[in-house]
């Protein structure tokens, strides 16, 4: 069986996005006979972790998952692409996947001319990347390759949080206001699904610090999101698939919204991941709202999908699985050293791409 190491694994933000990309990433690799040997977790240098560089002398590749890092001449993106050095000391394959890229400066490129192969989330990406001359391929989020049967009861009005505080806290006002369902997408425990005594300990104090709150009546945003949180993937599915319509700074409770066809609004965040998503499916600009419009926002007005909207969003759903699919394969067969499939962007697949 061949192996890779996997850089930025993001599990340990607790983070129900982040944990699907990290499952289907190793249930896709599985699939195709290959085995993830190690991780170098979010927010960690890879350089420090020995069990990381350790397997990384002995397996066949590296992938680095860049999603929302590599944005702003950030020293996390930084840290990300320079792991292509050790894939050259080992004389491996590396693989950029699952990346918004923007505003990053012209020296990047000597850390992005090493990958075997980059695929960026949405269009945007692609073009900074072009500007520098290196050649991306565009596959959407990897969340969009999860299977989820649309909800047939919608029934109320949600509102998620945003990874900027001051967003996140009017987001809270709005949902307040409204009397609507609170889904921020950060969750108690670590590992959907895990029950190891460490998880049940983190549980436990999860719930006791939540009767704290119910208590004392805090105030605090910080503190009252935890009131509100789903323990698995699946709560937090079903309850984005029952509302009529979800508000959300989140990238990926935007996918959720997508995979349940649940109508939305997006915030505007700190890159341009989600107007540039919403640019290559062909959903109307109006569903981005800036940050100073949150409070005038009419929960009572009709944000449903256009049949237009509806069918592109469903054509999109369709191509993002094809191409998700044909980027492991790309992996897989150069691990292999096998001859290539041409790799498509699904933005290129869209009409309005």
């Amino acid at each position: 069986m061949k192996s890779v190491v996997l850089v930025n694994d993001t599990t340990t933000q607790m983070h129900h996005g982040c944990e699907l990309v990290m499952k289907q990433i190793r249930l896709l690799l599985g699939k195709r006979g290959i085995k993830v040997l190690a991780t170098s977790a979010e927010g960690t240098d890879w350089r420090c972790d020995q069990a990381f560089l350790t397997a990384a002398a002995r397996c066949d590749a590296i992938i680095v998952n860049g999603e929302g890092t590599i944005h702003h001449n950030r020293p996390a993106g930084r840290k990300l692409l320079e792991v292509t050095e050790l894939a050259e000391q080992h004389r491996i394959p590396a693989f950029l996947i699952n990346t918004t890229y923007q505003d990053n400066p012209p020296e990047f490129k000597q850390y992005l001319d090493k990958f075997s192969a980059i695929f960026v989330r949405e269009g945007e990406s692609a073009k900074a990347l072009a500007k520098i001359a290196v050649p991306s391929t565009v596959v959407p989020d990897i969340t969009l390759s999860y299977d989820y049967q649309p909800y047939s009861e919608r029934k109320q009005i949600g509102v998620s949080d945003s990874s900027i505080t001051p967003i996140a806290k009017k987001l809270f006002a709005l949902c307040r206001e409204n009397k609507a369902l609170f889904l921020p997408v950060l969750r108690s425990s670590k590992y959907d699904g895990v029950f190891n005594f460490t998880e049940r300990l983190r549980d436990l104090k999860f719930e006791l610090t939540k009767l704290k709150l119910k208590l004392t009546g805090a105030e605090d945003y910080l503190q009252l999101r935890n009131l509100f949180v789903k323990k698995s993937i699946k709560q937090f599915f079903d309850a984005v698939a029952s509302c009529h319509v979800v508000v959300s700074g989140r990238f990926h409770v935007i996918c959720f919204c997508m995979l349940t066809e649940t109508p939305f609004l997006g915030i505007d965040g700190n890159s341009h991941k989600i107007q540039s998503m919403l640019n290559d499916i062909g959903l109307s600009p109006d569903r981005i709202i800036a940050e100073d419009d949150i409070a005038a926002i009419s929960m009572q007005s009709n944000y449903a999908y256009t049949q237009a909207e509806l069918a592109a969003l469903r054509a999109f759903k369709l191509q993002a699985k094809a191409g998700i699919n044909n980027m492991f394969d790309i992996i897989a067969q150069t691990i292999n050293g096998r001859p290539l499939p041409a790799a498509k962007s699904v933005s290129a697949l869209h009409p309005n791409g």
